[in-house]
């Protein structure tokens, strides 16, 4: 007893945890994050097809008829997998007619006739209770079975009190959760996302359950699937298990799974899964195939668990049906028996749930609220909103209470009379009652509502007649010669051999005869009866739903009501914002004005009756806003006769809009608000190369992209869901797209996509691969001819006639510093304002269109650089004068090379002179300075003979020399020397300057003549200098790939000593002049490779020099020293050693720091090229 409290509160844990489930779906739901909106939970939700029927019964059919058990999960197999179109069409309809139940959906094709949605409901409940009564039954029994454990009963529990019962608490419970997670909201058409989140993971625990305990049983107990069907082949008692023999001889196969088929979908439950509670048609999709899968697994281990158990339990004294059950408890396995027990839990509560929650919504829509306006209860503008809606939700609850009493109630009566097969079954034959109206009404526009009554009525009565009274005679309710004997005697009327004829099994029986009595009937009471108006609107609706332009067609109205009027009412029903968004909604797509005063037209009938209809279902909606309707004196057959005359009508325009959609150049399409292709034209196929099998009204623009994924036409695609639902979406945005794709075979399509007031999108497809293959060649030969202009030396600028810019090419950005950007649009005259006179030849060359240029024009850059530009202007011509192209050519290096060739001429000019110069004056030069050292020689005290020559003279040499002091004889004569040596250096340079001797060129490294001529200067230290070398700061930037340069290391040493010393001058110079001795004096040493070139550079930060100064710095004589301080020949001779002697070139420039640098190129050579 103590072990059945702990099952107990497992039951209790377990159900709480499916609220918790429950309860945060509906959150996320509420919060724009769904997790049940999505094919895997659909998917999984559909399982609640596998109950304890599933979980115990099957293993109980095993252990009888072997692998008879499989025909109720192929059906369902086969409708999924062979026959989906039929259950595409079902959802399309029920959506487009905001179905409710199947009830709902019955009714809603046969005129929306409340008797027919009555009936269905009554069917449903009444063949439904046993089957909700069989899963009580089974938690029941397998709660009092592992109670006992480690005891294992002989024989299933006998019935006990109600209140001693627990099946009758399990009852409760799973009426308070039905309550909670499946009246939330009043419009029964959204969905219980909470709820089918929790029926998903149900499916999950109970599949995991059966798995395990079959992987147990099979891989434990026995050595695998060949030991177990070794053991019953063995076993002659047991062979007749794996044989499936008899089965095949009596044909029950085929009808066990035609009515497990039809029961797929034609059980409310598995209605309300699997179209009522469906988010998106696409997700059935997935569960084409997910859902077989899901069968096939549940079921791999029922043979051989059924094989265990009447091995393990020889002589029936345990029951089959428990064997899932009682084989881990035999061996001692108790968390294993806990978990198939939470299996078989979840299996009987994920169905009494959902079956619970179908039958309340029809029997609140279809039986009560009927009757209520029936007898005024509930009528047209009599009830508040609150009270309405308040009401309809207590009587959803009141009858989900009812519904699973009823059916507790059922499973006490019955007792134990019938396994749980057997119960199962007999629902599924009360379900089947269904098909012939479902698949009729969707297929057949000759099918009528008294048709369709007539056949379920007859069908119903044959299956309660020959399974359920049957049921109540074995169960001790009637005599068992009601069974026997037939009623009164009649051997005809047996229930069990109707008419004298027999079948092996009383379901086939019944099932052969409701059948054949329910569609004979429908079938010829529809050929001989009339449709009615609406009835035949709505079986248009359904048989040509894919055909329709709107999902919900607009009916005809028999009498007037006020627009406001209707408001007030559909408003005690629905939610305020959804009805002020209706009617919100309408009144901005109403062409013909809006007054809250007027009529309702049809339409907006036609739509508070689909928003009602989710409440209180499609019957009863149409009835309460018929009871609302002003009636009119229109004789019903005229509004037919218009009704057809307007038909033909649009039929004759819809063929001339035809013929002109076949014969436009664009591919045409139309997708209606649920992604279904509605029309298309030839050049839709031919473009998109869409075969035509795949092209049908109807099919969904899912399975067209998903068809271009398959042959490559997005290209290569990871996630192809992900992709599909994004496309999706795309497609089916609110506002007007156009974009262009290129297919795989190289044609490009302009696609436009429109989106209509319905919610449809209509999409055109141009082909536009010539137009397309033009511009691009247009933009090729742009490219070209834009890269040609801009790989051109010189700047191009192209100017309108207004002056303002309307091309810069690269080079003109590189000379200005404007982006092509920057310079677009502006006047030429703010670009360039230094250019005064060629604006002038601008303006002269458009107006006498004819060319005009101007050359060596100075130009400062906005960087201080002076820059000398040849300009020549063009006009530009095409009907008219249209500008000019101006033409701008740096030419500053030919300028400056001009000069230095002008220089060098200087040079050579001067050199020549110097050397016929220097010979005629090196003579009498070298005489008076030789005489004066012969003077200065003979006058001094030393030297013996001066003093005798003296002495013979009567003087003194020393009084001779004091003389020649005191006159200043002796410093003229020193001044007479000096001013020679100068001279003679001045010709020396001279000579220097014009002879080319023969020098040594070698490879040298000007690191280290750079460092030797740096330590030459420091010391030449001088008093009569006014520098001193050594204070000056010297740094070093010398690269470390720097090459040998060739050259001539001793000139090289005299360039750069000369330029040392002139920069140590300037430098200590400008700070005397300006007080700045103190300040630190700077010489920067360069060198680096610059291509086939070694340059150097000597910088200093003194004064610096004008641009002046520096065009003259290398002339011959040019110096800006004071008079006697220089000769002005340094510098015009370094410039000849590198020009001349080197072949390279010498240049100043401004300093980085205020002063000069001084920039050398040396040669590069190695010395096998000399």
């Amino acid at each position: 007893m103590q072990f059945a409290w702990i099952v107990f509160f497992i039951s209790l844990a377990y159900l709480g945890l499916l609220f918790l489930i429950a309860h945060f779906a509906d959150r996320r739901a509420a919060q724009g994050r769904s997790i049940g909106a999505n094919p895997y939970v659909y998917s999984l939700s559909l399982a609640v097809y596998c109950t304890s029927w599933t979980f115990y019964g099957s293993v109980g059919r095993a252990a009888t008829d072997g692998i008879g058990f499989l025909p109720i999960y192929l059906g369902p197999t086969l409708l999924f997998m062979v026959a989906p179109f039929l259950l595409r069409k079902i959802l399309k309809i029920a959506q487009a007619q905001r179905t409710t139940s199947i009830a709902d959906f019955i009714s809603s094709r046969y005129g929306k006739s409340q008797m027919l949605a009555g009936l269905v409901t009554v069917v449903a409940v009444i063949g439904i209770m046993p089957y909700i009564a069989l899963q009580l039954k089974a938690v029941s029994n397998s709660f009092d079975i592992l109670g006992r454990y480690p005891e294992i009963t002989a024989t299933l529990p006998l019935s006990t009190g109600v209140l001693d019962d627990k099946a009758f608490y399990v009852t409760i419970l799973l009426a308070l959760f039905t309550i909670f997670f499946g009246t939330r909201r009043l419009d029964a058409s959204e969905h219980h996302e909470g709820l089918m989140v929790a029926i998903a993971f149900e499916s999950l625990v109970k599949l995991f359950a059966f798995l395990a305990v079959g992987i147990f049983v099979t891989y434990f107990m026995f050595d695998g699937f060949a030991a177990v069907f070794d053991r019953a082949a063995s076993n002659d008692a047991l062979s007749f298990l794996i044989s499936g023999q008899q089965l095949f001889d009596n044909g029950s196969w085929t009808f066990l799974m035609m009515l497990s088929a039809l029961a797929a979908f034609c059980l409310p439950r598995q209605f309300q899964v699997t179209v009522v509670e469906n988010t998106h048609r696409s997700h059935l999709d997935k569960a084409m195939w997910l859902f077989p899968l899901y069968l096939l697994v549940i079921n791999i281990f029922v043979l051989p668990i059924a094989i265990a158990g009447l091995t393990t339990f020889p002589g029936g004294g345990i029951h089959a049906d428990t064997f899932v059950l009682t084989l881990p408890m035999s061996a001692e396995q108790p968390a294993l028996a806990m978990l198939v027990y939470i299996g078989g839990l979840s299996a009987a509560s994920g169905m009494v749930i959902v079956a619970a929650v179908a039958l309340s919504t029809m029997v609140c829509n279809d039986l009560i609220v009927p009757v209520m306006m029936r007898f005024r209860l509930l009528h047209f503008g009599r009830m508040e909103s609150k009270t309405a809606t308040g009401m309809l939700k207590a009587l959803r609850r009141i009858t989900i209470i009812g519904i699973l009493l009823l059916s507790y109630s059922y499973f006490k009566i019955i007792g134990d009379s019938y396994a749980l097969v057997t119960i199962g079954l007999v629902s599924f034959a009360a379900a089947a009652q269904f098909a012939p109206l479902i698949v009729g009404g969707v297929f057949w526009k000759g099918a009528t509502l008294k048709g369709a009554l007539a056949g379920l009525s007859a069908g119903f009565l044959i299956w309660g007649y020959t399974l359920v009274l049957p049921a109540f005679a074995q169960s001790g309710w009637l005599p068992l010669a009601f069974v026997d004997q037939g009623p009164f005697g009649l051997v005809l009327l047996k229930p069990q051999a109707l008419f004298g004829v027999r079948w092996d099994s009383p379901l086939i029986h019944s099932l052969f005869w409701s059948a054949f009595i329910n569609i004979g009937l429908y079938l010829i009471v529809s050929l001989f009866t009339r449709q009615s108006l609406i009835e035949r609107t709505q079986a248009r609706a359904f048989v040509d739903v894919f055909q329709q332009k709107n999902d919900f067609a607009t009916r005809p109205w028999e009498g007037q009501i006020r627009i406001a009027e209707l408001e007030r009412t559909v408003l005690r029903f629905v939610d305020s914002e959804r009805v002020y968004k209706l009617f919100e909604r309408y009144r901005d797509s109403s062409l013909s004005g809006y007054s809250s005063g007027m009529d309702a037209p049809a339409d907006l009938l036609t739509e508070v009756e689909k928003l009602l209809s989710g409440v209180i279902g499609s019957a009863s909606a149409r009835v309460l806003i018929n009871t609302g309707l002003r009636r009119s004196n229109i004789n019903l057959d005229n509004v037919l006769d218009i009704i057809d005359e307007a038909s033909s009508a649009v039929e004759a325009s819809r063929e001339v809009l035809k013929s002109v959609i076949e014969n436009v150049d664009q591919g045409i399409s139309m997708y209606d608000r649920e992604m279904n292709l509605v029309a298309w034209n030839r050049r839709f196929v031919e473009i998109n190369a869409i075969p035509e099998q795949l092209l049908r009204s109807g099919v969904s623009l899912r399975d067209i992209c998903r068809y271009n994924l398959d042959k490559g036409e997005y290209g290569e695609v990871e996630d192809r869901e992900a992709f599909i639902e994004h496309y999706l979406r795309d497609a089916f945005r609110p506002e007007r797209t156009v974009f262009e794709k290129i297919r795989p075979n190289n044609t490009i399509v302009e696609i436009r996509r429109t989106p209509l007031a319905t919610g449809s999108v209509v999409t055109t497809y141009t082909d536009i691969t010539q137009r397309k293959r033009a511009e691009l060649e247009l933009t090729r030969l742009r490219n070209l001819l834009g890269n040609i202009i801009d790989s051109m030396p010189s700047a191009l600028i192209g100017i309108d006639v207004d002056g303002r810019v309307t091309h810069w090419n690269r080079e003109a950005e590189q000379m200005s510093g404007l982006s092509a950007a920057q310079a677009f649009g502006q006047p030429l005259s703010e670009l360039f304002p230094l250019f005064p006179d060629v604006l002038r030849k601008i303006q002269r060359a458009i107006q006498t269109l004819s060319p005009d240029q101007a050359s060596n024009l100075r130009w400062e850059n906005e960087q201080g650089e002076v820059r000398y530009l040849d300009v020549t202007v063009y006009p530009l011509m095409g009907e008219r004068v249209e500008g000019a192209v101006i033409r701008l050519d740096d030419v500053t290096e030919t300028v400056r090379m001009e000069e230095m060739m002008v220089q060098s001429e200087k040079m050579l000019s001067v050199g020549g002179l110097a050397a016929g110069m220097a010979h005629e004056i090196n003579n009498p030069l070298a005489g008076i300075v030789q005489s004066v050292q012969v003077m200065n020689t003979r006058l001094g005290r030393d030297m013996e003979k001066n003093r005798k020559v003296a002495e013979s003279c009567n003087t003194s040499i020393d009084a001779v020399a004091n003389y020649m002091d005191e006159r200043g004889i002796t410093a003229l004569m020193e001044m007479i020397s000096e001013s020679g040596k100068r001279a003679a250096k001045i010709v020396s340079s001279m000579l220097s300057f014009s002879r080319k001797s023969d020098l040594k060129f070698e490879l040298r490294d000007l690191r280290v003549l750079l460092d030797e001529t740096v330590e030459i200067a420091s010391n030449d230290y001088s008093l009569e200098k006014n520098y001193d070398f050594r204070k000056i700061i010297i740094e070093r930037e010398y690269a470390d790939d720097l090459p040998d340069a060739w050259c001539e290391g001793g000139q090289i040493q005299q360039v750069l000593l000369n330029l040392l010393k002139n920069g140590a001058q300037a430098m200590f110079d400008a700070a005397a002049k300006t007080n700045q001795e103190g300040r630190a004096n700077i010489f920067h040493l360069r060198a680096y490779p610059q291509g086939e070139w070694v340059c150097v550079e000597v910088e200093d930060n003194g004064p610096g020099m004008s641009s002046a100064v520096r065009r003259r710095i290398f002339e011959p004589f040019f110096t800006t020293k004071e008079v006697g301080s220089g000769t002005g020949l340094g510098l015009s001779v370094s410039y000849f050693i590198i020009t001349q002697n080197h072949r390279g070139s010498i240049e100043v420039k401004p300093g980085k720091n205020g002063g000069s640098c001084f920039v050398i190129q040396l040669p590069r050579m190695a010395p096998d090229s000399v």
